[in-house]
C-alpha cells in the first residue's frame, strides 16, 4: 500500500510540473481576446476566472454585447453603416447601423491531459493537446440587433465521448457549427423583449445559476444528462422471452444543449427570463419528427449588480476592479423542459414510437465575499424512453450542491457533490443477461478541483473525479479520474 501510495504521489506531482512548464512555455498566449480589445480593458473587466462571468460581464452578455452607456466606454470606434439621418428618412433609406472596427473574432484552445484512476482503460493516461479548439466572433450592430458564431474543432473522443457530436471532417476530429442573431427591445420596451433565432439555449437551456458555458469545473454537471443515454446499444430483449433475440435501441437522443430554434428572452434590474422552441434532437441538428421541444428559464437576483448592468458605478473607466468576482447576492433559478423524441427499434424487431418527457428544478447561488455556495434540483419524467423494449415510465431525479473559494485573485478551488437516479426501470434494462448496464444507470460522484489563472486569459485546471456510486460499470471508481486543463483565449 505505501509503494502504491508513493507511486500516486509521485505522479500527481509530476503532472502538476508538466502543467507549469506548459503554463511557462504558453507566455505567448497573452494576447487579448475580442471584448478586451474593444474597451481597451481585461478579461477580469467581465469574468470572475475565464470563461465563468461575474456580474459586469453577465450584464453586458444580457445586454447584447454592449453596456447600458456604451459609447463612454469604447476604445475602438465602430464603422458606421449609414448616416444617423436616415433614420427620420426610414422607410425610404436603410435603418442605419454600425460594425466593429476591428474584425470581433476571438481563439481558444484547450489542452488535456487525462488519467485513468480506477486502471480500466485501455490507456492509463492520456494526452489530449490539443483537445478542443474554437473560432468566435460577436458583437453588437448598432442599438437594437447583437450576433454571436462559433466553429469548434474537438478530437474525436476527447473528454470521453466529445462534447458536441458534430460531423466528422477529418480522421479523429469533430466539427461544429453554432450561432444566432438577436433583435432587441421589440415594440420600444427596452429590455423587455428580445427574438434570438439560430443556434440558441447555450446559456439558457439550463439552470441559469448553474450552466455548463458558465462554470469552474473542468467537467460538465451531472444533472446535464437526465436522460438514460442508451444509443447504439444491444439490449435483451427480455419481453419475448427469447434469450437470443438481441434489439439495437435508438433511445431518446435529450441533453442540455443548444439546439436550432427560435428564443424571447428579456430581463430587468433583478429579474431574467427566456422561453423557446428547439427541434429537440439532441446533439443532432436535423430534426427527427414534426413536434417541437420548449423550455422556460426564470432568474431573481437579489443584491450586487443588477441583470441591466445598474450599480457598475459611473464615470468612463471600465478598469477590473482588484476583486471582480465579488458581487454578494442571492440568485434563484428556475428551469422547465418539454418534449418529445423518437424512439427506434430495429434489428429482429421493428418498432418506432415517441417518448414524451419533461424536466423542471430549481437552482441558489449564494455569493458572499470570497465564497460561492450553491446547488440545483431537477425532477423529470420519461414516459416511453425504451420504445418497444420496455413500455412504462421512468422518473429521474437530479441533484447537486458545491462550493467555489476565491483564495487568491488568480486561485479558485472547488468542490461539487452530485447525484442522479431513476426509478421504474424496466427488466429489459438492467437485466444481468447481455444488458447495457447490468446494475442500473444510477450515478453519484464528488468532483473537487482549482483553476488557476495563470493570466487573465491563460487559466490550468486540475480536477479529480471520484464516483461513490456508478450502476453503470462494475465497481464505482471505473470512471474515476484526473484531469489537467490548459485553457487559454486571444
Amino acid at each position: 500500500m505505501r509503494s502504491n501510495g508513493f507511486k500516486w504521489n509521485s505522479r500527481l506531482l509530476g503532472l502538476l510540473l508538466v502543467g507549469v512548464v506548459i503554463a511557462i512555455f504558453s507566455e505567448s498566449a497573452q494576447a487579448i481576446p475580442v471584448f478586451a480589445r474593444k474597451y481597451k480593458t481585461s478579461c477580469a473587466t467581465c469574468h470572475e476566472a475565464y470563461p465563468r462571468l461575474n456580474g459586469v460581464g453577465e450584464a453586458f452578455r444580457l445586454n447584447g454585447y454592449k453596456f447600458a452607456d456604451d459609447e463612454l466606454y469604447i476604445k475602438d470606434e465602430p464603422v458606421e453603416m449609414g448616416d444617423e439621418a436616415y433614420k427620420r428618412l426610414w422607410p425610404n433609406a436603410i435603418w442605419p447601423s454600425d460594425i466593429p472596427g476591428l474584425p470581433p473574432i476571438s481563439i481558444t484552445l484547450e489542452n488535456d491531459y487525462t488519467y485513468d484512476i480506477g486502471g480500466t482503460k485501455a490507456s492509463r493516461s492520456e494526452f489530449n493537446t490539443p483537445s478542443l479548439g474554437k473560432i468566435l466572433g460577436a458583437g453588437a450592430f448598432g442599438d437594437n440587433m447583437s450576433a454571436f458564431v462559433e466553429l469548434s474543432f474537438e478530437r474525436q473522443g476527447a473528454g470521453g465521448g466529445g462534447h458536441h457530436g458534430g460531423a466528422v471532417t477529418a480522421e479523429g476530429t469533430n466539427t461544429d457549427l453554432s450561432g444566432w442573431i438577436q433583435f432587441e427591445n421589440l415594440f420600444g420596451k427596452q429590455n423587455l423583449y428580445n427574438i434570438r433565432v439560430g443556434s440558441i439555449g447555450m446559456q439558457e437551456i439550463g439552470l441559469f445559476t448553474h450552466r455548463g458555458h458558465n462554470r469552474f469545473s473542468i467537467s460538465n454537471y451531472l444533472y446535464g444528462a437526465t436522460i438514460p443515454a442508451l444509443t447504439g446499444h444491444n439490449i435483451a430483449f427480455a419481453t419475448t422471452g427469447d434469450e437470443d433475440l438481441d434489439v439495437e435501441l435508438d433511445g431518446n437522443p435529450f441533453n442540455l444543449h443548444a439546439q436550432p430554434g427560435i428564443e424571447l428572452n428579456g430581463f430587468g434590474k433583478r429579474w431574467r427570463y427566456a422561453v423557446g422552441a428547439t427541434n429537440g434532437n439532441g446533439n443532432k441538428f436535423n430534426d427527427n419528427n414534426s413536434e417541437k421541444d420548449v423550455y422556460l428559464q426564470l432568474a431573481y437576483k437579489m443584491g450586487g449588480i443588477g441583470f441591466d448592468g445598474s450599480g457598475m458605478g459611473d464615470g468612463d473607466d471600465l478598469g477590473a476592479a482588484s476583486d471582480p468576482w465579488r458581487d454578494d447576492s442571492l440568485t434563484l433559478s428556475l428551469f422547465g423542459y418539454y418534449g418529445n423524441a423518437q424512439v427506434n427499434t430495429s434489428e429482429d424487431f421493428e418498432s418506432k414510437q415517441v417518448d414524451r418527457f419533461w424536466r423542471i428544478g430549481p437552482g441558489i447561488l449564494w455569493r458572499t465575499g470570497d465564497l460561492q455556495l450553491g446547488g440545483g434540483y431537477i425532477f423529470g419524467k420519461n414516459e416511453n424512453p425504451f420504445g418497444a423494449v420496455s413500455n412504462g415510465s421512468v422518473d429521474s431525479k437530479s441533484w447537486f450542491v458545491e462550493a467555489n473559494y476565491f483564495a487568491k485573485p488568480w486561485l479558485i478551488p472547488y468542490a461539487r457533490y452530485e447525484s442522479t437516479k431513476f426509478s421504474n426501470l424496466p427488466a429489459a434494462v438492467t437485466t444481468d443477461d447481455e444488458a447495457s448496464f447490468p446494475n442500473g444507470i444510477d450515478q453519484s460522484r464528488i468532483v473537487v478541483g482549482t483553476k488557476m489563472l495563470l493570466r487573465a486569459n491563460v487559466s490550468l485546471g486540475l480536477e479529480g473525479i471520484f464516483f461513490t456510486d456508478d450502476d453503470r460499470e462494475a465497481s464505482n471508481d471505473d470512471n474515476s479520474k484526473f484531469i489537467a486543463s490548459l485553457r487559454f483565449a486571444f
